[in-house]
């Protein structure tokens, strides 16, 4: 169903570069099956096939303070955060904080050389994120009104992607089951990666 179309399904060769849709999967004969809560953005075709971008699952909202923030949004943010610094990490996730007060938001990041970066690089690269996360109204109006910090940013050393999976194992999750996110509305991660 593509965003902005009231809710009309629509069949895969109907869809437009540009649209963001959900993802229903149904039999051959259209019967209905799987709502995957995937939500898509068609950015180009192969021959008829619409190219689709996965921009996260449906439902994933954080929200510690009324900033309502979406597991797509944040994926944008963080593309555009890096795009802009030129970083191509290994690993990213934006999670709550481990008890800060007021709450604030982590983004753990590894690098894919595994390198560090200068002390002055990460401030930009929370200015950055703080700037794109900051398009959000709700987001924005909660850091004015000090119920939230400005975002942080931690640098995993190494094993980011290893470590989120056996997080995610040790909560009960199948390993062919997670999907790498980059928002998690829990926090906790600080034990995971390291002191946030």
């Amino acid at each position: 169903m593509p965003e902005g179309s009231g809710g009309k399904v629509c069949l895969a060769h109907e869809l437009e570069t540009g649209d963001v849709a959900s993802v229903v999967v149904s039999t051959g004969g259209g019967l209905y099956r799987y709502q995957l809560q995937d939500r898509v953005a068609v950015d180009g075709f192969v021959g008829p096939t619409p190219s689709l971008r996965f921009l996260g699952k449906e439902g994933h909202v954080s929200d510690l303070r009324g900033e309502k923030l979406h597991e797509s949004f944040v994926t944008g943010a963080l593309a555009r955060t890096f795009e802009s610094l030129r970083l191509s990490p290994r690993f990213a996730l934006l999670a709550p904080a481990d008890k800060t007060e007021p709450p604030a938001y982590t983004l753990y990041v590894e690098l894919a050389d595994g390198g560090s970066l200068p002390a002055s690089f990460v401030d930009d690269l929370a200015k950055a994120l703080e700037t794109e996360l900051s398009a959000n109204p709700h987001y924005r109006l909660c850091v004015a009104l000090k119920q939230l910090a400005p975002a942080r940013v931690y640098l995993i050393e190494k094993d980011g992607v290893a470590r989120y999976l056996e997080r995610c194992r040790g909560r009960g999750q199948r390993l062919g089951d997670i999907k790498p996110l980059a928002l998690s509305a829990e926090g906790g991660w600080g034990e995971v990666f390291g002191p946030a």
